[in-house]
């Protein structure tokens, strides 16, 4: 099955439906500019990928020489001496500290030569956990755009109803102006004034509740903007994002979407992260050989010189720890095994997210052709009305129901090319191209 395209007529119908602004002030590209840069949570995310990249550095300077530098000064109440008594003789040497008090300075390099392999693993480890952050990251970005996204045609939405509302209440006080003449000759029941007199104040309260709706909307959309919350500003008009897939199977845009979806990509990270701290882990029951030098400085009276130089190998085995290391490997072994499980999950879900971002393009295409058609013939259908209404051929409810009839019109026309911007956003959202 193809993704259906939006053509050129059809996006010409969408933008004759969408509210006119003018001068807009404030576009969605830089709606999400502002939002990226003023998100808690989303910076939250970013500082998390910052840890996870300096826990990997830090698990790579592990495998480097470390050098060691240290320096310590002693005062004695009383410096000891070297004291050799045998029977021949006995030596008492001078005191070994001069003035009862010695400065000491080392400096160590080291190298691990082999670790078990722990050492590896836990650079893999933190290398897969830097890339589930950065998929974490990328997500959240997603996220927090389509989030955007909806809040911005949220706004546009609300302030097409008030539009609609307006609209609506035009209408009904000039057909109440056309009844209340009537009825004041005769021409017409006192039921046809009192009927439409109860439908002007009911779309009156719903033009209160549109307004209302509107500032609710703005509100919505400055929280995730980080602007003041009562902050009226004009909004851009968002065309459907026409996507470029027309030669792509569904099959090929769900498997694109498993190949580029953050999620998926930070739980086959996380799973790898786990794989390989649970062979650091195994690693820590294997011998560890590690290759030392040092300068040592000792001040004293006794020896035959102050500096000395060494080299030297150290060998280090826990032969027993009760079965500690083994125990958290397998631990860590199993955390992998589930990750990766909710990770075959996740992707079925994804797919189905596909899938039905699918149907809702091509839903919203459909209800954007149905609705031009039905708002020319809600027009029409009123203009007859009236004119009928004029000469007594029909009733007072008939008009006003021509009136709800077109009124629900024009907000099911603004709905569907809402719909239509917002659906295509989701397949990018789904995609993992947002």
């Amino acid at each position: 099955m193809r993704l259906s395209v939006l053509r050129t007529g059809l996006w010409l119908t969408v933008t004759s439906l969408l509210p006119v602004l003018g001068d807009a002030s404030e576009s969605l590209s830089q709606a999400w500019t502002k939002a990226l840069a003023a998100d808690a949570g989303l910076a939250a995310v970013t500082l998390d990928a910052d840890s996870a990249r300096s826990s990997e550095r830090a698990a790579r300077a592990a495998q480097l020489p470390q050098l060691e530098i240290s320096a310590s000064y002693t005062k004695m109440a009383d410096a000891p001496a070297l004291s050799v008594v045998t029977p021949e003789f006995a030596f008492v040497s001078p005191r070994i500290f001069d003035d009862d008090d010695f400065v000491m300075r080392n400096a160590q390099l080291s190298l691990p030569i082999f670790a078990g392999g722990s050492l590896s693993s836990g650079v893999k480890a933190a290398a897969a956990a830097r890339v589930a952050a950065e998929a974490d990251e990328r997500r959240a970005r997603a996220d927090l755009k389509l989030s955007v996204a909806e809040a911005y045609l949220g706004v546009l939405r609300s302030q097409r109803a008030l539009r609609t509302a307006e609209v609506s209440v035009v209408a009904l006080e000039a057909h109440l102006q056309d009844v209340t003449a009537m009825v004041e000759v005769h021409a017409r029941a006192k039921t046809d004034l009192l009927a439409s007199r109860v439908a002007t104040a009911g779309a009156k309260q719903q033009l209160t509740r549109a307004r209302l709706g509107v500032v609710t909307a703005l509100g919505h959309y400055n929280r995730h903007v980080g602007e003041p919350l009562d902050r009226v500003v004009e909004l851009e008009v968002v065309p459907p994002a026409v996507l470029e897939v027309t030669e792509s199977s569904w099959e090929a845009l769900q498997d694109r979407a498993v190949a580029q979806r953050g999620e998926l990509a930070g739980l086959a990270a996380r799973a790898d992260s786990l794989q390989a701290a649970s062979r650091a882990e195994f690693g820590k029951m294997l011998p560890t050989v590690a290759v030392t030098a040092s300068y040592q400085q000792l001040e004293n009276t006794v020896l035959d010189r102050e500096e000395f130089t060494m080299v030297g190998v150290g060998f280090r085995w826990a032969l027993f720890d009760g079965g500690q290391a083994r125990h958290r490997a397998a631990a860590l072994r199993r955390s992998s095994d589930a990750v990766r499980q909710r990770r075959n999950e996740l992707e079925s879900l994804v797919r189905l997210e596909v899938r039905q971002s699918q149907l809702g393009i091509e839903a919203a295409d459909a209800r954007v052709i149905l609705t031009r058609e039905a708002i020319a013939e809600a027009n029409e259908n009123l203009r007859i009305t009236r004119e009928q209404y004029a000469e007594n051929l029909v009733t007072n409810t008939q008009v006003l129901e021509a009136i709800a009839l077109q009124t629900a019109a024009e907000g099911q026309a603004a709905d569907a090319a809402f719909d239509a911007s917002l659906a295509r956003l989701r397949l990018l959202k789904a995609l993992g191209e947002l």
